[in-house]
């Protein structure tokens, strides 16, 4: 019994003890519990302000960020300015260097000009790329393809027909001693035909030949020549001037030298001048020669020469003159150029365009221009116009012959009879 209550005694004491235990470690646990609240609680007190802080320095960071942005936008505000300073003078700098550039060129183009116009005393260069053709008998060229070549030039190509003249005696001079070089280079060099040197210069080095020496002397240039191209301007008279009569006739030779330009003062009065078209006015025939004079002065000067003219028998019809048929050319008449407008007469206007790339006739016309004009037409087609005015020659001889023949017979047969 006894042992049975010291065991229970012992349980009780074991279980206060337990009990004591929980409680304490409860105790323990509240108080740990209570600590951890308070160190929270400390910890939130200590961080709100922390917090504070980093947002006044965040707001800080800001405005010192929005400063250097500031100071960067005027920083690069400046630079800009600067830049645009820079880029503004450079662009004057470069205005300056381009008007200078253009002044420049304006001054070498002047020289250029000026150079153009002495061009006779310069070096012979081939500037039109002309090709020599072994085939040719003469000079190795034909007159349709250094036209050609003149026209496809660019910049070379003649803006006048005074260019085209000068165009025309240089590309001649260089067919002339392309030539030579080519029967030199075939038949031998001989000095006794070397007359100071020149053809030997010429050999070495043909497209730095000196033209000084060479080219066509303005005597001969002047000279009348085979060939005259001839044009006249109209005044109107009658009623209402609307009769055709001569107040001018200019004459060039076949170097495009003006030979004759006189005005001729009418016989009756003048209704209408045609001013906008002929370009006559009243003092032009004030002191002007009478008709009849200037009718024997063009009459002497075409005497047994060929005579070109476009629709010719107007020009003639006005000077009262009439010319052998075979000595005429008339510029309207030719196949090949009446071809440009469908078989039908074309205008000189068309064919100085077409045929030469040069624009005439935009206000008052010139006899002298047109005269030239009809002459560089001519002298594009001269070696086939004259070919086939040589056949029809031919065959007109041969009908003649053929009659003359038949006519013979007939007479033998009708004397049998």
């Amino acid at each position: 019994m006894e042992n049975w209550k010291q065991l229970q005694e012992k349980f009780k004491k074991e279980k206060k003890a337990s009990k004591k235990d929980s409680s304490s470690k409860s105790s323990k646990k509240e108080d740990k519990t209570k600590k951890r609240k308070s160190e929270d609680s400390q910890d939130d007190s200590v961080l709100k302000p922390k917090k504070a802080k980093s947002s006044s320095s965040s707001e800080k960071d800001k405005s010192s960020k929005d400063e250097k942005s500031s100071k960067k936008d005027k920083s690069s505000k400046k630079d800009k300015s600067s830049k645009k300073d820079k880029s503004s003078k450079k662009d004057k700098s470069e205005k300056d260097k381009s008007s200078k550039k253009d002044k420049s060129s304006k001054s070498e183009k002047t020289n250029s000009n000026s150079s153009k116009s002495s061009e006779p005393e310069g070096e012979l260069k081939n500037e039109y790329r002309l090709e020599l053709d072994l085939q040719k008998r003469k000079t190795g060229f034909n007159d349709d393809y250094v036209f050609e070549k003149i026209i496809g030039s660019g910049d070379n190509a003649p803006k006048s027909p005074k260019e085209w003249f000068i165009a025309l005696a240089k590309a001649e001079q260089y067919m002339k001693l392309s030539s030579v070089k080519k029967r030199v280079l075939n038949e031998g060099y001989n000095p006794e035909n070397d007359h100071n040197g020149q053809l030997a210069e010429f050999i070495k080095n043909p497209d730095k030949f000196h033209l000084s020496e060479h080219l066509t002397p303005i005597e001969k240039q002047k000279a009348i020549g085979n060939y005259l191209a001839i044009d006249c301007e109209m005044v109107g008279c009658g009623f209402k001037g609307r009769r055709s009569v001569l107040a001018r006739v200019s004459i060039v030779n076949f170097n495009g030298m003006t030979i004759m330009d006189l005005y001729a003062k009418p016989e009756e009065p003048v209704v209408d001048y045609r001013t906008w078209v002929s370009g006559i006015r009243p003092s032009d025939l004030e002191n002007a020669e009478s008709f009849s004079v200037v009718q024997a002065k063009v009459k002497e000067l075409i005497k047994d020469r060929i005579l070109i003219g476009h629709a010719i028998h107007n020009d003639l019809e006005a000077l009262k003159l009439r010319h052998h048929p075979d000595f005429i050319r008339d510029t309207t008449t030719y196949t090949p150029f009446r071809d440009h407008v469908n078989g039908g007469t074309p205008g000189l206007r068309k064919l100085s365009q077409v045929e030469l790339g040069l624009a005439i006739q935009q206000g008052e016309h010139s006899s002298v221009i047109d005269a030239q004009i009809t002459m560089l037409l001519f002298r594009k087609v001269r070696a086939k116009w004259n070919n086939l005015i040589k056949k029809k020659q031919k065959a007109k001889s041969k009908r003649v012959e053929r009659g003359i023949k038949k006519a013979a017979y007939r007479q033998k047969f009708a004397k049998k009879d």
